[in-house]
């Protein structure tokens, strides 16, 4: 069946409780660390029953992972705050979201608000990098030797990047190397050769470091030198006749 016209009824509220704030006592979290949830609502006009509810869902998958006890604030009029304490016990690391709704006895959804934060600390940093030779001449190839470690409690996905820069800090070369996986406190030892061919005589620095999850590792350093070619003076020897 088909049909020209529709008609239809929607309901609304104009509520007068706003939730505030919803925050964590971190973004980043240890495993066996437990989570600190912090709410903050107020009420600007009669006062009324508010319902909390708090909720936490994989920040991937979208679903459901657990939920925090309802909390019933009766005839609130003003400002409130609660808090939680989240055990994360059995919870895979990863991201995830909390959503807060305040509901009134009705069901009536008052106000929501969302919460970002990670299971597990994504980091990493170069322990060690060489080149070699670090006096070269122009033309000369050189090795450039690091290792990487992930210093996280999770695994770690990233790039490695290798740069060379000149004068000015300008970049000469660059190197990827891609890190898949890598557990946590596992390292990973890298090595590049840059060809030094058409390099000017004067200083270059070899710096190092990991992009990963939107942020990058502190960066590490060393001084390289390229010398000018060395002269090399023939003797001339000459014979005299009598």
């Amino acid at each position: 069946r088909y049909y020209s016209q529709y008609r239809f009824q929607v309901d609304y509220l104009v509520s007068t409780v706003s939730l505030t704030a919803l925050t964590t006592d971190a973004t980043e979290y240890d495993p066996g660390q437990s989570v600190g949830v912090s709410l903050d609502l107020h009420n600007d006009g009669e006062p009324q029953d508010v319902l909390v509810e708090v909720s936490l869902w994989d920040g991937d998958s979208d679903e459901l992972v657990d939920g925090l006890p309802l909390r019933t604030l009766s005839g609130l009029q003003g400002s409130a705050s609660l808090q939680w304490i989240w055990d994360k016990a059995g919870v895979a690391p990863g991201e995830y979201v909390l959503r807060a709704t305040l509901r009134n006895l009705a069901g009536d959804v008052l106000d929501t608000a969302t919460r970002s934060f990670r299971l597990g600390t994504v980091a990493a940093e170069v322990t060690q990098l060489s080149a070699t030779p670090m006096h070269f001449s122009p033309g000369q190839d050189v090795s450039i030797s690091w290792t990487l470690r992930n210093s996280g409690t999770v695994r770690l996905s990233g790039t490695a990047v290798v740069e060379v820069r000149g004068p000015g800090d300008a970049v000469i070369a660059r190197f990827y190397e891609p890190v898949s996986d890598l557990t946590p406190g596992g390292t990973r030892s890298l090595q590049h050769t840059w060809n030094t061919t058409g390099a000017a005589p004067g200083s270059y620095t070899a710096v190092s470091y990991v992009l990963f999850d939107s942020s990058a590792s502190p960066a590490r350093s060393v001084a390289i030198t390229a010398s000018a070619a060395a002269t090399i003076y023939l003797p001339i020897v000459t014979r005299h006749s009598q």
